[in-house]
């Protein structure tokens, strides 16, 4: 029986840190059957002959939370072989929304400057980062990881308030609850801001408050309160 996709002749990397080999790898609907030589005939086939094949890289560093959503075929990405990227880092994403005008606005101010100036919040039809994440479910051409976004959660729970003072014990607590909401799991990283918050050119930036669940792990570096 012939296989989905033959891929025949290239060199293999496997990703398990052994050198590349040369060898065929057969598919049947969209799981790898076998890797190996003379694995038959495909009913599609490709000759590799010169080139590498290798499993997907993942993009641990991207900032396209906005830019699949305007860009959903994921290039130019997937044109270098990436299939899978990480969102949420530096403690920026386009979720949660913050309700108020003036924290909403530092927010996309914020990512203006640490995505692009193509961010426009009249593209967001979500509110909870959950909402985000079912919003592009389906609709992209790359697999997402995502992390956490610590400063859009902050400005959420806190409005004006998050770039002008600490958070209060009550206010923590309100920025945990994301975590515990479906789709997002509280085992998944939280993503903290570098070294400062977001807020307006006027108002003095402040490092953000750290809070990690348990089992939680930190993008970039952590925060003092």
């Amino acid at each position: 029986m012939a296989h989905d996709l033959l891929i025949k002749n290239g060199m293999v990397v496997d990703g398990s840190g052994s050198a590349g080999y040369q060898a065929d790898v057969a598919v049947a609907g969209e799981k790898i059957a076998a890797i190996g030589k003379n694995l038959g005939a495909g009913k599609k086939e490709i000759d590799a002959k010169g080139h590498v094949v290798a499993p997907g890289f993942i993009d641990s560093h991207t900032h396209m939370d906005a830019f699949v959503v305007q860009y959903p075929h994921g290039n130019p990405v997937v044109n270098y072989g990436v299939t899978t990227i990480i969102i949420g880092d530096c403690g920026a994403s386009c979720a949660p929304v913050p309700a108020k005008a003036e924290p909403r606005q530092v927010l996309v101010q914020y990512l203006r400057r640490v995505l692009d100036k193509y961010v426009d919040d009249k593209d967001w039809k979500w509110n909870t980062f959950g909402e985000y994440l079912n919003y592009i479910e389906g609709k992209i051409a790359v697999n997402v990881a995502p992390l956490m976004p610590h400063s859009p959660v902050r400005l959420t729970v806190m409005g004006e308030a998050a770039y002008a003072r600490e958070a209060n014990a009550e206010e923590l607590d309100a920025m945990k609850k994301p975590l515990e909401s479906p789709p997002v799991r509280a085992a998944d990283p939280l993503s903290m801001p570098a070294r400062r918050a977001p807020s307006p050119p006027t108002m003095r930036s402040l490092s953000w408050p750290m809070w990690l669940p348990n089992s939680t792990a930190v993008s970039n570096s952590t925060a003092s309160r």
